[in-house]
């Protein structure tokens, strides 16, 4: 199969971004022939679309459909290539090479203006992210045309007014330093898309435009302190009749050091698993549910893990819990009580991949419920997250009790080791590896737990 990518200022006037095209043979030689012949034939296909498009006239059935009718090269017209190949030996006359002249500034006089939420349209279309990463890029990227306007032509935007877009960035009181660095990277990257696949647009830098960080990444959320834990455990406790899902989604979070999206999003018919010893555990994935839609996204491929169940959490009663939320209509540990943001079913019927979030309103309910405890003064205020701050503290916890840095890689999804450690030491695949870990690690946590009974 031939294909060849059609340039972004023609892709409105073919409304399509590839040309497809059959090279009818299994014969990789002849494959190689014809696929040379199509490219020098999209060439002028191209050449000849930018002058219809210069002049102002649609392109006609010829040109839509000239791949498709285009007649191939086949063997038996080859005696008489060769023949007139090798002819007379003689040589060519030598032929004058045209003088030199300096390329003129901007883009060619026929070169089509290339409007910025057009291109913003065309980048998200062919990229290769998730759904979520693809709405967090539209939402950055759209800074980008509230700025410069949605018709500025993209090959006017050179490093100059790139500066001048990264300033406006900076100077935004309300983003914070990693929101200003995320969004003059994700500026950047989209532009540099662009100008690999067409020399008329610029290609811009942004290493040192980005705001320097004021202090460590750790130090963005603070972990709580065992004091606070106990008053977190005491209040989850308070209502474990009354309200079941607050209790368990606090708890696991806090015992089993998942991110809350990781804990919400399993699917618990298949990744709720026992292991032959015994352990119970987690199986942290983005395989696809039975329909064959995915509905989970991990952070990296270092999260796919297996997560052995603390003993405690199995003598309260989570694995009970668990098993009976499996039944639910979506199979998800919490979507009984808080409903998923997003798309069960993806709106393109030839999707693979739902864009959803099973821990939106979760993690609104914890926001709530640390302001309330911070109210009530029994933990103090600060820059603490109620699910995110309990995984720092999870990872404190492990680290102060000895646990080593790989062990404590794979319980919470992080990268170590290198290509070694994520490749020949398998304790992310092997719950037993890590269960002893978990169990002295943690004790000091599982010891603030006072559970209500």
């Amino acid at each position: 199969m031939f294909r060849r990518r059609i340039p972004l200022d023609l892709v409105s006037a073919f409304r399509r971004t590839e040309l497809y095209r059959s090279v009818g043979t299994a014969d990789p030689r002849l494959a190689a022939i014809r696929a040379r012949f199509l490219a020098g034939a999209c060439d002028a296909l191209f050449q000849r679309a930018r002058q219809l498009v210069g002049s102002g006239q649609p392109l006609g059935h010829s040109e839509i459909s000239f791949l498709a009718e285009l007649e191939l090269p086949s063997p038996d017209r080859w005696p008489s290539l060769l023949a007139g190949i090798q002819g007379p030996k003689t040589p060519p006359a030598p032929t004058r090479a045209p003088p030199a002249r300096p390329l003129p500034p901007g883009r060619p006089a026929d070169q089509v203006k290339l409007p910025l939420k057009l291109s913003i349209d065309v980048y998200l279309s062919q990229i290769s992210v998730k759904p979520a990463t693809k709405t967090r890029y539209r939402t950055v990227l759209d800074r980008l045309v509230s700025h410069f306007g949605a018709s500025c032509d993209l090959a006017t935007l050179n490093q100059d007014k790139f500066v001048g877009f990264a300033d406006k960035v900076n100077a935004d009181a309300e983003l914070a330093i990693k929101s200003k660095q995320v969004t003059i990277t994700a500026a950047a990257t989209f532009i540099n898309w662009h100008a690999s696949r067409n020399s008329a647009i610029p290609h811009v830098t942004s290493a040192s435009l980005k705001p320097k960080r004021l202090a460590p990444s750790w130090s963005d959320r603070a972990d709580f302190s065992l004091e606070d834990m106990t008053a977190i455990f005491r209040c989850a406790s308070a209502n474990r009749r009354g309200a079941p899902h607050e209790f368990w989604v606090t708890i696991g979070c806090a015992l089993t050091g998942c991110r809350l999206e990781e804990l919400a999003q399993l699917h618990v018919p298949t990744d709720l698993k026992q292991h032959p010893n015994g352990i119970w555990y987690l199986d942290l994935n983005e395989r696809p549910d039975p329909d064959g839609i995915v509905r989970k996204s991990l952070k990296k491929l270092s999260s796919w893990r297996v997560v052995p169940i603390h003993p405690l959490l199995a003598e309260l009663g989570f694995v009970e819990f668990l098993r009976t939320e499996a039944r639910s209509e979506t199979g998800r540990p919490f979507s009984s009580y808080w409903a998923p943001h997003g798309e069960l079913i993806p709106e393109d019927a030839t999707a693979l991949r739902a864009n959803i979030k099973w821990s939106h309103k979760i993690s609104k309910w914890g926001g709530r419920r640390l302001r309330e405890l911070q109210k009530a003064k029994l933990i103090a205020p600060g820059n603490a997250t109620y699910f995110h701050s309990m995984r720092h503290t999870f990872i404190t916890t492990l680290a102060k009790a000895g646990v080593p840095e790989p062990l404590r890689a794979a319980l919470t999804g992080h990268d170590n080791g290198g290509i070694n450690g994520q490749i020949y030491t398998k304790f992310k695949d092997d719950p037993t590896s890590t269960f002893d870990a978990l169990v002295m690690g943690a004790s000091d946590l599982v010891a603030t737990l006072h559970p209500n009974p």
